[in-house]
């Protein structure tokens, strides 16, 4: 009895997934396009990031996401807004972030690092002596005393673009859960979610049809993530710069809690002290703002079901 009834609570679920699923046809792409573009500069503030032989991770972060954030309007035009989630030395935490760019209801959200690779190594600075038995006697040995310290890896370079993984799926899903938008279902920047009147205004959305929707939206921005840090890398492969595009195993939390496709961009290896010297010159951070650009103007237009050069166009056509 005890499994039937089981396997009648399983059925039912069964059958409401495939009816749910049978009306609601999943996110389709902003009718609008890409209208808000938001710029996060790593770190900041007393969060310095990663540190090379001269310079700190959050001052090239900001560099080159003032670059990368007037090269976008200037590409785009007025009618796309690029935002910056900070434009000083200040400290953010991740949550500030995430939240800057899902009020403001991005369309796309780029995050500007710099990477280090160190190794661990060890070297002996003395002995003890360590007591044993043998045949009945005390006996000591001379046991080395290890320092571990840190050696930058000199050798690699490149850039890495980082999607959310995953793993960190239901991570994604809950942000989605909580977004005022998605439960009043009043986004209407996006095709099929229209206003509902008969919302109960509920501060948690927890219906199985929520669920349903929230898990094909994380999907549909893991796609589009996916598709734009390809986009990003492939730039940076005509520089011969490219690693390619990865998921960090423990997550990125600012990737997680962003409703919008989100892409992690690791500019250069501070490790590398050819690399710190490009990510610190006006030349390497210009470069590396105008592949971003490009990457973005061509995810824009295929998202838009336009060519690059319409994008172009009808940004110049403003009269930007």
């Amino acid at each position: 009895m005890k499994r039937q009834s089981i396997g009648i609570i399983i059925g039912c679920c069964i059958l409401l997934f495939l009816t749910v699923c049978s009306f609601y046809k999943g996110p389709v792409q902003n009718r609008h396009g890409i209208n808000t573009i938001v710029v996060d500069p790593g770190h900041g503030g007393r969060d310095p990031g990663a540190s090379g032989a001269y310079s700190q991770e959050k001052d090239l972060t900001l560099q080159i996401g003032m670059k990368l954030g007037r090269t976008l309007q200037a590409t785009l035009g007025p009618k796309v807004r690029v935002l910056m989630t900070r434009t000083t030395d200040i400290y953010q935490p991740v949550r500030d972030k995430a939240q800057i760019a899902n009020d403001a209801k991005g369309d796309l959200f780029l995050c500007i690092h710099c990477n280090l690779r160190v190794f661990i190594r060890h070297r002996i600075v003395g002995y003890r002596k360590v007591a044993y038995h043998k045949n009945g006697k005390k006996l000591y040995r001379k046991v080395p005393i290890y320092h571990s310290y840190e050696v930058d890896d000199p050798d690699i370079t490149g850039t890495e673009t980082y999607i959310f993984t995953a793993r960190k799926e239901s991570e994604k899903i809950n942000s989605v859960l909580a977004n005022s938008d998605f439960r009043e279902g009043q986004d209407s920047t996006r095709e099929g979610e229209s206003e509902d009147s008969t919302d109960t205004g509920d501060d948690v959305a927890n219906t199985p049809e929520d669920l349903i929707k929230a898990m094909e939206w994380s999907k549909y921005y893991f796609d589009k993530s996916y598709r734009l840090a390809t986009m990003v890398e492939d730039e940076f492969a005509t520089q011969g710069r490219s690693r390619g595009v990865m998921q960090r195993y423990t997550g990125i939390a600012v990737l997680e809690r962003t409703n919008m496709p989100s892409v992690l961009v690791e500019t250069g290896y501070l490790s590398n002290r050819a690399e710190e010297d490009y990510l610190n010159s006006d030349k390497g951070q210009q470069e590396i703002a105008e592949a971003i650009t490009r990457a973005v103007v061509r995810y824009k237009a295929e998202v838009e079901g336009k060519t690059v050069q319409q994008v172009l166009d009808s940004a110049k056509s403003i009269g930007y």
